[in-house]
């Protein structure tokens, strides 16, 4: 029984009147995740170098901030020896500590600071912090040298110690301060600036870089309706898909991968699939079969040639057409010249007879777009194909 298999050109509109997208929502397996990782490793490397780039050049361009650190504790004047009015002294020191942290930090003591030191202190500079439950207060002094850091901390200790005196005083002049402050640890210069850091901003910016080459990537995925696995295949279409030919790499200027030069491997073995398939889905009388893909370039006529193959070394006689008058591949897999074929015979101007030649091994003729040139097969005409152990006659193709 003959066969015949057609070759049609790209119909991607025409695909799309049909299928549907898939949906963009769900979650992700953990193999889509991995997919994802692979497809977008280019924007998420990117992403990863230029937050690098940032984080480097964000420390380049910041200048530099030293930080002196002095220590203050909140005394309380003992009264007479007593032990009760030491320790109420000291419960008044802690809770009093967090009020006096507060106004060392005020912009009036930025304002003392900037008159003690002769020189405009900016607000910030001066923070005090107090532990709970401790009268020690501690001292950061923000400035753009180490000396200047450490003679605002010392002026703040010195403004501060008044500052406490000043509002601790009694009305009656014949009464004692209750609190005084009192240096504990003086200032020491800075040998390297607290800021900016070089480790933390790279870090950061590497990070936040690769998140946003992954949340490119993530959106281009959502806005991908193209369809790349056989589970998606099967969903849009409804249908089992009838086999999955692997993938071969080759070189620009070799022909396109044929079956018979590999009888064994992978590449062979999913054209007998699919052929198998075709038999078993829609029974063996079947007469034709399109083969056809959404754009160009897709393996339209490695996988017309190899099935056309294929059933030929199963003993059947193929008629293979190659129906793309634009992009004419049948030919150029099966290594015969284009120069009459399907366009001549549509024309009238040639037979059919005459637009098909000997192609491939087994029992295919091809129909090629161009001229018809007889050419020899590898088997020769009714003798056995040491290949495949089955008996072939002499190919031929029109396209």
């Amino acid at each position: 029984m003959g066969r015949t298999v057609r070759k049609k050109p790209a119909t991607g509109a025409r695909l799309q009147t049909k299928l549907h997208f898939l949906p963009v929502g769900g979650r992700l397996t953990l193999r889509e995740y991995l997919q994802l990782l692979r497809r977008g490793r280019w924007w998420i490397s990117g992403g990863l170098v230029l937050g690098v780039l940032a984080g480097i050049a964000i420390t380049w361009n910041t200048a530099p901030t030293y930080t002196a650190t002095t220590t203050l504790y909140l005394a309380a004047i003992e009264g007479g020896g007593e032990p009760g009015q030491a320790y109420q002294g000291s419960l008044l020191a802690e809770q009093k500590a967090a009020s006096y942290a507060e106004l060392l930090s005020s912009a009036r003591m930025h304002d003392d600071v900037s008159n003690s030191i002769g020189e405009q202190v900016p607000p910030g500079s001066i923070t005090a912090l107090a532990s709970a439950g401790s009268p020690v207060l501690t001292i950061e002094a923000r400035a753009s040298s180490p000396e200047l850091a450490v003679r605002i901390a010392e002026a703040t200790a010195e403004d501060g110690a008044n500052l406490v005196s000043d509002l601790e005083r009694p009305l009656d002049p014949l009464l004692s301060t209750v609190l005084t402050l009192r240096l504990v640890r003086p200032a020491e210069l800075p040998t390297a600036p607290t800021s900016p850091d070089a480790a933390n901003n790279v870090a950061l910016g590497a990070v936040l870089g690769a998140l946003a080459g992954l949340a490119v990537a993530l959106v281009r995925r959502s806005l991908d309706r193209s369809i790349r696995s056989r589970e998606a295949l099967e969903a849009v279409t409804g249908r089992p898909a009838l086999a999955a030919v692997p993938q071969v790499r080759r070189t620009r200027r070799a022909r396109a991968p044929m079956m018979s030069a590999d009888p064994d491997g992978a590449f062979a073995e999913s054209f007998r699939r699919l052929r198998s398939n075709l038999a078993f889905r829609i029974g063996d009388d079947y007469r034709s079969v399109l083969v056809t893909s959404p754009a160009t370039g897709e393996g339209k006529s490695t996988v017309a040639c190899n099935l056309a193959t294929a059933l030929g070394l199963e003993g059947r006689r193929v008629l293979l057409v190659d129906a793309d008058l634009r992009g004419s591949g049948a030919g150029a897999c099966l290594g015969i010249r284009s120069d009459h074929g399907l366009a001549a015979v549509l024309t009238q101007r040639r037979t059919p007879s005459r637009s098909s030649s000997a192609g491939w091994t087994g029992s295919s003729t091809s129909s090629r777009a161009g001229r018809s040139r007889r050419t020899r097969a590898s088997c020769s005409a009714r003798t056995p194909c040491a290949s495949c152990s089955s008996t072939s006659s002499t190919a031929t193709t029109w396209s």
